[in-house]
């Protein structure tokens, strides 16, 4: 290992290569070398503490054993098979007791990030933390429950959209159970796991055509089926074209040549026939294939009507197509609950500088509203929010390890949401109970909770029994409270009942500011209304 990193993994450890002396440093130049190498060296330089701390069992110090070792993986970047292996470690310790839940989930957040190919097994370790946080008897865990099902949900369409079938089938059918509670979400994850394992059947049998057609290349009747299965289950007849030529069937070649062409060059007469087929078709398909050739014989008709001029049996024909075509979609495809509109309101629109910029030097530029590197550095919002509502940033940390704060209220009460404050090292909310964040047992602790130059969302959810905090679509935080028992902390004011963005010797991009109104309706200051 080179100097400056032997000199980052001495930081990392905290002075364990001090104690155990000079002959920790030649394990670290091979560290990178491969997994048995990396355990090799986790063992000399953790290997007896670890032991120690499994065997206390007590849950606060697994849970800061993880976070060390946390830190440690982010300082020896340049040894990634030893890297990786502290944040296995780390989710390992942290992973136990409830106290390192967080960690474990970054660590994992992290190995996907710098170990891309081990993003399969980040996830899945990820989901088993989070199923075990939404189990804990705690009035929060419906909240983390939503979290893991909302979590797990991503994954799965991630691993849907690059033709991970079988790795998003298991996702959809690890979360099945936890959803019996909730009949909306499990009738909706179970129809897009019928639709996972359809699409998986079709692979199936598409890999089984393509074996048998290596064999035997020119018999009609594979490639009838294959140019059908890749028009009507994949929807990409473009593909199928090669292969049609060879069916021997004169309809499925013409229907697949109409289908690979761009459908505004269509005639009225060919346009008409492909969606007739296309109807037919669909008879016979999966589901996802059956809305395939239907959204397509839908085209073919709405074609139709476009360029026919006529006003006939044939356009009536189409027309009513077109009717039975809706309805049939939206029986197969049902709508998502209607949810009443929600008033957005541009926060951000709304700051004046030369007004608004209560401490340290502010900028607006194209990309945001921009801080400086000064301690507690805040803008106030000229607004006054309604009873409940969702209060969004979104943000750019460019220089500094500290705090990237969204002041809040509720009525008169006003609070703070902390992200990476204390060295980065700390979320939470503050003041609760009086407490500063160091010093509450509320806040959430794990290294680098920020990543200079990458853009976060942060949501902070307020409403009549509570506050919760959500950074990325993860629940960070959540504090049950009648308001009585919080308050913001003086150095965060920006004046009663107002909202407002600050950082703490952290230069800060802000790209979004905006107030989502729940309940009630907010208002801004008198004579600051925004612009129309």
């Amino acid at each position: 290992m080179k100097r400056d990193g032997a000199q980052l993994a001495a930081r990392c450890v905290g002075g364990l290569i001090i104690l155990l002396g000079a002959s920790a440093l030649p394990v670290l130049r091979h560290a990178g070398a491969d997994d048995a190498v990396a355990l090799a060296t986790f063992e000399k330089l953790f290997g007896e503490e670890a032991r120690k701390v499994r065997a206390s069992g007590d849950a606060q110090s697994l849970a800061d054993f993880a976070a060390r070792l946390l830190e440690s993986a982010q300082l020896v970047p340049a040894e990634k098979a030893f890297q990786a292996c502290l944040y296995h470690k780390a989710w390992e310790f942290g992973s136990a007791v409830p106290a390192g839940f967080q960690t474990a989930i970054k660590a994992m957040e992290l190995l996907a990030r710098d170990h891309p190919e081990q993003r399969i097994i980040a996830e899945d370790r990820m989901l088993l933390v989070l199923e075990r946080r939404a189990r804990l008897p705690d009035p929060d865990s419906p909240f983390y429950l939503a979290d893991y099902i909302d979590t797990a949900v991503r994954f799965a369409e991630n691993r849907l959209a690059a033709e991970m079938l079988d790795e998003a089938a298991a996702v959809y059918r690890k979360i099945l159970p936890a959803l019996m509670g909730v009949p909306d979400r499990h009738a909706e994850v179970l129809a897009r796991l019928r639709e996972v394992d359809a699409r998986r059947a079709t692979k199936k049998r598409l890999d089984e055509l393509t074996a048998l057609l290596r064999d035997r290349p020119a018999d009609p009747r594979l490639t009838a089926e294959l140019a059908w299965l890749v028009t009507i289950e994949l929807d990409r007849p473009h593909v199928a074209a090669a292969y049609v030529a060879q069916s021997q069937d004169p309809v499925l070649t013409s229907m697949v040549k109409l289908a690979a062409a761009n459908p505004a060059d269509l005639s009225p007469d060919d346009a008409m026939a492909l969606g007739e087929w296309l109807r037919t078709q669909a008879a016979r398909a999966s589901q996802p294939g059956r809305i395939n050739a239907l959204r397509r014989a839908r085209a073919c008709f709405q074609r139709f009507l476009e360029a026919y001029g006529r006003e006939d049996a044939r356009r009536l024909t189409a027309k009513l197509a077109v009717e039975q075509l809706d309805k049939s979609l939206s029986q197969l495809i049902p709508a998502p609950p209607t949810r009443p509109a929600r008033r957005q309101i541009d926060l951000l629109r709304m700051v004046d500088i030369g007004k608004d910029a209560l401490a340290g030097r502010w900028q607006m530029d194209k990309a945001g509203l921009v801080s400086d590197g000064t301690g507690y550095a805040r803008v106030r919002i000229p607004y006054y929010p309604p009873e409940e509502y969702d209060f969004v940033i979104e943000f750019t940390r460019v220089e500094g390890v500290d705090a990237v704060t969204q002041i809040l209220a509720r009525g008169r009460t006003g609070f703070s949401w902390n992200m990476g404050a204390h060295s980065n090292r700390m979320c939470g909310f503050e003041l609760i109970g009086g407490r500063e964040l160091r010093r509450s047992s509320l806040t959430v602790v794990a290294p680098a909770m920020i990543e200079n130059g990458r853009r976060y969302r942060s949501v902070v959810q307020v409403r009549k029994d509570g506050i919760a905090a959500y950074v990325n679509q993860r629940l960070i935080a959540r504090y049950r409270t009648d308001y009585s028992d919080i308050a913001v902390n003086p150095a965060w004011a920006v004046g009663e009942g107002l909202l407002g963005v600050g950082t703490f010797r952290s230069v800060t991009v802000f790209h979004v500011i905006q107030l989502i109104e729940i309940g009630g309706e907010g208002k801004p200051l008198p004579g600051r209304e925004p612009a129309p």
